[in-house]
């Protein structure tokens, strides 16, 4: 069998990993079965169309063969699709929604046809009038607005959808053709063919035959880059396709009609030859096919093939069993064949195939003509007969179950208890009986000195089929018995047996004296499970949010408790990844707009590091007000790190690390995560988890912990890992350092930035533009207002003189 996932000539970066499986290739015709098909990677939040059909493995024409039928659920269907069963589906709605549909899906063949494919195409849900080709991998709009050829063509080429520059559409294929004609109704469509130059301008025949001068072209862009197959040959036998109604192109009188469309007078997928400026037509855009461009759309199609084959339908193989282990079980089971017919009810020549689904509890044995079915242990199977006809060209492959359920019981009796007499010990040994169905975990041995009161030896738990009773008095008849404990309950006791306790010749002298073992009860109870505890049990308590006010406490868990998206991301944040533009146009002062705080705030030296899905994401380490560490990324503030001595912020260090001190706390609060999720941080450089704790409804954080004594000094690297509200994986990193005390802490802390009232230099430069500005006014002073007064005094000098 052969699958294809197709790609289209654009790149689509952000659903690189998703794919569409198919669990059945081989169907029986007459019989609807489910095709299994599975979604992985797409992106959850999105709205998909979905359409699924089949084409020839060889020729890629569409072909029909039967029904298709999926659940409708909160889907709808695509325009030019009218049923959830039909020859071929079409339906749009979320990602859940077309999930559910598609899981549902069946195929039931009309007839046994060999191998074709089945084609499910699944791409970001276009609007309206808008839709999305599997064969071709492109997206397609139509335009009612009535245009000239020419003007369609530079519409369509300022035309985008989901970042792909449109042409007027270039049909390479029949089966483009006939998905284009199926989704849009509308008459005289402007297509992207026309003749081209030298044709338009001297050919005044109607007979084409391809050449230069003499042909049709693909002539639907003029931007470049250009769609592949732009400039092909569009008309006549040269053509790689064509679909031009009867007796068509056929008018080339000067002017003629020179530019094309389809769906000619309602045909659909015919085309025709029409005057380019005089008729006011609806056009086709179609986007994809320029090299190198990107889409934002998620696109991705499987074409695989299936194998539709005659059904067979088989006879009885045995009704359902339910009994209880060595009770009202009857095995081994005797299988026959059942028949196998096809549907003229003739039989079919194959060879029949026996499983069991649980062998822990029954096994399957080929016989002549069927099979013999033992059982082991209690459990539920299910017994599957799967018949291979010998002509698998014609007919399916099919199959028949029925389940076996059988439950346990008490284990039966031990037998062959022996008892062999020792000193103030008797040695005893048995041989195991049936289990009832369920493992023996334990066997209860007691001893009685009367063969009527039992006290039980505590010998701990084993299942082996000896053990030696100690503590005996000698000289003294005991009676022993054995019985086997299962998860059900225990057993039956075996037949008792005896032994007298004796010393060993010792060539005269006494005996010395023994104790007797201490009585218990005389039943041993059978345990609730067989569970070990685990003297390590994680902690009970659950983490809850906290508030601004009041940080909640990390909760301590093991990391191998933790669900792989919370657990350690082991990376070197002082190790520079590979540039991109996004990171490069990160600089300080975007870092520094995107933080909310109105006080002290600079970019420190240290590094930071995001991981989204582990991918890179442009940070900065900001440090606010010379004690705070801020993780910024390109949506904002994500990640805030304090340690305090008591209620006193403690400073950074020089290079900008929280200087976290030995039994201090340190606070931290974060935002961006998904709401009312579990999130953990973690110290490095080998992974340390300080705990876990839970963000609000809004996918907030603020925690605080201590610094325990047991982390060693220096510097290290703090991780806070959690999921995003989109279902991607969260890595938040900063450097710390751990110091030994306070002191330490404040001789290594950052410097405080110095706030002046005014430059020096300003000041100076202010005080010379004063002293020009006083020298300009004393200098018009000298020249009106002193001159005057110069004048005045003249008078008065030559008055005086003349008085004299």
């Amino acid at each position: 069998m052969a699958s294809t996932v197709l790609f289209s000539t654009f790149s689509i970066p952000a659903q690189a990993d998703s794919a569409i499986s198919v669990g059945t290739t081989t169907f029986g015709s007459g019989l609807a079965t489910n095709v299994g098909v599975t979604l992985t990677g797409f992106d959850q939040t999105q709205n998909y169309q979905v359409t699924v059909k089949f084409v020839n493995t060889e020729t890629n024409v569409d072909v029909t063969n039967g029904t298709l039928a999926a659940t409708q659920g909160s889907t709808s269907l695509v325009s030019g699709y009218s049923s959830y069963s039909a020859a071929k589906l079409g339906f749009k709605g979320t990602y859940a929604a077309i999930s559910a549909a598609l899981s549902s899906m069946t195929w039931n063949p009309s007839s046994a046809s060999g191998d074709i494919s089945i084609r499910i195409g699944i791409a970001t849900q276009p609007g309206t009038n808008e839709f999305y080709d599997a064969n071709s991998i492109h997206y397609y709009k139509y335009i009612s607005t009535g245009a000239s050829w020419s003007d369609a063509r530079i519409a369509a080429e300022s035309t985008y959808l989901f970042g792909l520059r449109g042409y007027l559409a270039e049909i390479n294929a029949a089966a483009e053709n006939n998905f284009i004609g199926n989704e849009t109704s509308a008459s005289n469509i402007w297509i992207g063919a026309t003749e081209d130059a030298d044709t338009a301008a001297n050919y005044t025949s109607s007979s084409y035959n391809g050449s230069v001068g003499q042909r049709w072209i693909w002539n639907g862009a003029v931007e470049t880059p250009l769609p592949a197959g732009t400039g092909a040959i569009a008309q006549g036998p040269p053509a790689a396709f064509s679909s031009w109604a009867g007796g068509e192109p056929n008018n080339d009188a000067k002017p003629g009609q020179d530019c094309a469309v389809t769906n000619w007078r309602g045909a659909r997928g015919m085309w025709n030859d029409l005057t380019c400026e005089g008729n006011l037509n609806g056009y086709l855009i179609e986007f994809g096919g320029r090299p190198d461009e990107t889409s934002t759309a998620s696109t991705r199609t499987l074409t695989t093939t299936v194998v539709a084959r005659e059904a067979v339908t088989l006879g009885t193989l045995r009704s359902n069993v339910t009994c209880t282990f060595g009770v009202d079980c009857s095995f081994p089971l005797s299988l026959t064949d059942p028949t196998a017919k096809n549907s003229s009810n003739v039989d079919v020549a194959g060879t029949f195939a026996y499983t069991s689904s649980n062998t822990d509890s029954t096994t399957v044995s080929a016989e002549s003509g069927g099979a013999s079915v033992a059982l082991v242990n209690a459990g539920t199977s299910t017994i599957t007969a799967t018949f291979t006809p010998t002509n698998t060209a014609l007919y399916a492959v099919a199959t028949k179950t029925f389940t076996i359920t059988v439950t346990a019981t008490a284990p039966a009796a031990p037998t062959g208890l022996s008892a062999t007499a020792g000193n103030t010990q008797a040695s005893l040994s048995w041989t195991a009986a049936s289990n009832g169905g369920s493992a023996i975990t334990d066997y209860l041995i007691e001893y009685s000195t009367d063969n009527s009161t039992w006290s039980t030896f505590a010998d701990g738990t084993s299942t082996g089929t000896s053990a030696t009773v100690t503590g005996l008095t000698n000289g003294i008849l005991y009676y022993f018995r054995v019985s086997a404990i299962n998860d059900v309950d225990t057993g039956s006791s075996s037949s008792a047996v005896s032994a007298t306790p004796v010393a060993p010749s010792s060539g005269g002298g006494g005996v010395s004296p023994t104790p007797t073992p201490t009585p218990t009860s005389s039943t041993k109870p059978k345990p609730e499970n067989n569970i070990t505890t685990n003297p390590l049990t994680t902690p009970s308590e659950k983490p809850e949010p906290g508030t601004s006010n009041q940080p909640a406490s990390l909760v301590e868990r093991f990391i191998e408790d933790l669900a792989d998206a919370l657990k350690p991301v082991i990376v070197d944040i002082f190790s520079t990844p590979i540039s991109t533009a996004e990171i490069t146009a990160f600089t300080d002062q975007v870092a520094l707009d995107l933080i909310n705080s109105t006080g002290d705030k600079k970019i420190g030296s240290a590094p930071s590091l995001v991981l989204y899905n582990n991918e890179y994401q442009p940070s900065k380490l900001a440090i606010l007000d010379n004690s705070i560490a801020q993780v910024v990324s390109a949506n904002g503030g994500v990640l805030n790190l304090q340690a305090k001595d008591g209620e006193t912020p403690i400073a950074v260090n020089t290079e900008g690390r929280v200087q976290m001190v030995q039994s201090n706390l340190v606070f931290a609060q974060g935002t961006g995560l998904a709401p009312n999720s579990e999130f953990a941080v973690y110290l490095f450089s080998n992974p340390t988890l300080l705990g876990i704790s839970k963000t609000n409804a809004k996918g907030e954080f603020f925690i605080s912990f201590a610094v325990k004594n047991q982390i060693p000094l220096g510097d290290h690297t703090l991780q806070v890992n959690g999921l995003l509200a989109d279902g991607r994986t969260s890595s938040v990193s900063m450097p710390v350092t751990l110091v030994d005390s306070i002191e330490t802490a404040r001789s290594n802390a950052m410097p405080k930035t110095v706030f002046v009232s005014e430059n020096p230099v300003t000041k100076a430069t202010n005080a010379l533009y004063f002293l020009i500005a006083l020298f300009a006014a004393l200098l018009l002073f000298m020249l009106f207002g002193g001159s005057r007064l110069l004048l005045a005094a003249i008078r008065r000098r030559d008055e005086e003189e003349a008085n004299v």
